[in-house]
């Protein structure tokens, strides 16, 4: 089989407002000549045989909870938290089963800084007592998670195309994380959940020359894992478009007629969506978890010669609702690294 030439890109979805690793996926456009997204999935499909890795960096920084708001949140008997930033690092790779059928693993590590959280309690005489209990941090491997993408059949548009995704989250994370007085954390401030999530979802990809559209929806069926918590079904929503500069393909005038293509910049600007149901603890729904948060997300990717592929992004916030749990994000920076093979 001749060597899969041109642009890669390993995107690991990390979905969720809370920080919570939530999907991790390969997305990958791999020497069909197209531009391609940072985050959303492309429905076009690993060539037979292929296979591509990459790690994947994401740093999402909130809008911090204050002390005296957290008291006051608890005072309310809001059960609020605050921290400082996440961080995780995802390795992942992809095989190319099929002409249409492509199988992706992937594993994170999570890193939590300065956990706050607000706590009622009474005191003598039923006296009211709201604080603030300094966590510390948490950190650890996160939940590998397997997914697969069947890419339809080309009808007589084949730059259109159509792709399902399936998968799932399993329980390989660290979920025993303890706090800075021996505590045990709760389930959602844990690298791992310690349930078993199934995956499903779509993607469609459009090519219109040098721009291509690609829209993507992935949603995880949360199960009661950790401590008794459910951590709420979530799904990931996205659209992007994206420019190819540069890049024209061309063969080798020889007898394989080998695929060459030349140091490219894509550009992209994509939509990221982020819904998140409520956690329930003991089969009870707490009230003032989940939301939604919608990113607008410019980025770039550098793509080589040679299969290598580096990309980046910003994603701001431009819809943010999300209940009083937590706080509402102030923006998260994605950057990746990915090669085929």
């Amino acid at each position: 089989m001749a060597r899969v030439c041109g642009s890669v890109a390993v995107a690991i979805i990390l979905a969720g407002i809370s920080g919570r690793a939530n999907a991790d996926h390969p997305s990958v456009d791999a020497g069909q000549g197209m531009a391609g997204p940072v985050t959303t999935i492309s429905a076009m499909p690993l060539p037979k045989g292929a296979v591509v890795a990459g790690a994947r960096f994401e740093y999402v920084k909130p809008d911090q909870y204050s002390d005296d708001q957290l008291e006051q949140l608890a005072g309310q008997h809001i059960h609020a938290h605050s921290s400082d930033y996440l961080m995780s690092t995802s390795v992942g790779a992809g095989y190319g089963v099929t002409e249409h059928l492509m199988l992706a693993v992937s594993l994170p590590y999570v890193y939590r800084s300065d956990i706050r959280a607000g706590h009622h309690g009474h005191g003598s005489g039923g006296v009211a007592i709201n604080a603030v209990e300094e966590h510390g941090d948490s950190s650890g491997i996160g939940d590998l998670v397997m997914l697969g993408k069947y890419s339809l059949p080309a009808t007589e548009h084949a730059d259109c195309r159509t792709a399902l995704l399936f998968g799932i989250r399993t329980p390989t994370g660290e979920t025993h994380e303890s706090d800075v007085s021996g505590e045990r954390l709760d389930a959602e401030h844990q690298p791992g959940s310690g349930s078993w999530d199934p995956l499903a979802g779509a993607a469609f990809t459009y090519r219109f020359d040098r721009l291509t559209l690609d829209a993507s929806l992935l949603y995880a069926f949360t199960t009661e894992g950790a401590q008794d918590t459910e951590l709420g079904d979530r799904a990931s929503y996205n659209v992007a478009v994206s420019y190819r500069h540069g890049g024209e393909v061309h063969r080798h005038d020889d007898n394989a007629g080998t695929l060459h293509r030349h140091t490219e910049w894509d550009t992209t600007i994509e939509l990221n969506g982020e819904w998140e149901d409520q956690h329930k603890v003991g089969g009870v729904s707490e009230e003032y978890s989940g939301g939604n948060t919608v990113y607008l997300s410019p980025g770039a990717r550098l793509t080589t010669g040679d299969g290598w592929a580096a990309s980046v992004a910003v994603g701001i916030p431009v819809v943010r609702n999300v209940r009083s749990s937590h706080p509402e994000n102030d923006y998260r920076l994605i950057a990746g690294i990915g090669r085929a093979f």
